[in-house]
């Protein structure tokens, strides 16, 4: 596709330019002939000297406009091969550095330590995913619909760890009174079970949208 646009552009610039020297000898013709022409003496010097100064600002043309093509398409180049590798190292994140996150259910102390161990990591990489969403030039509508796509998971991203933290809470305070076995705390467990599963059916609706979206997005290809 870049390649098809750069040789449109080429050659638009040389059907003008071979316009331009057209025009130019047309207009030398009629200015240095004599009427009728049917009588005129072509005059090959001056007509050598005519074709000469056409094709040198043709070419004084063509070199700088040539040039500014050029380095417009690689500008256009770098920034859809930024893009490309931006959008790649998004789903990445996306699909493998937090899959320890996706639909985690704590149950246990372990589960609560695992949280605790690698939550700032969660953080982290959704900055990461936003900071580079930053950098990727929107100038196509391939690049709005992948920016458009990632801003809208924002939401459930933040549900997902919200509803992993409640769990956390509710985990930690099951664990402290989970030996007692009077009438108060026997309910009280029974409510932190119910709030339990409360949040992580929350956390699956989170999860579903999550993969709904993620599943459908694909790199920015050049």
């Amino acid at each position: 596709m870049a390649i098809r646009k750069l040789e449109d552009k080429i050659k638009r610039v040389c059907y003008f330019v071979g316009g331009g020297v057209l025009g130019y000898l047309l207009i030398s013709f009629i200015i240095l002939s004599s009427f009728p022409w049917n009588h005129y003496v072509l005059d090959k010097k001056q007509a050598y000297d005519v074709l000469k100064d056409a094709f040198t600002l043709g070419a004084a043309f063509l070199a700088p406009v040539a040039a500014f093509v050029l380095f417009s398409d690689w500008r256009v180049q770098h920034k859809a091969l930024k893009n490309e590798k931006l959008s790649e190292d998004i789903l990445r994140i996306l699909n493998t550095e937090l899959l320890s996150f996706y639909n985690f259910n704590p149950r246990s102390k372990s589960d609560v330590e695992d949280f605790n161990n690698h939550q700032m990591q969660f953080h982290r990489n959704v900055a990461n995913i936003y900071l580079m969403l930053d950098e990727i030039d929107a100038n196509e509508e391939q690049a709005n619909h992948f920016i458009e796509n990632i801003k809208k998971i924002e939401v459930d991203l933040d549900g997902l760890y919200m509803s992993i933290f409640k769990q956390i809470e509710i985990v930690i305070e099951h664990d402290a009174i989970s030996d007692f076995l009077d009438t108060h705390s026997m309910r009280k467990k029974e409510i932190l079970l119910k709030k339990l599963k409360k949040f992580e059916n929350i956390n699956e609706t989170h999860y579903e949208n999550l993969i709904k979206v993620i599943s459908q997005l694909k790199p920015l290809k050049v």
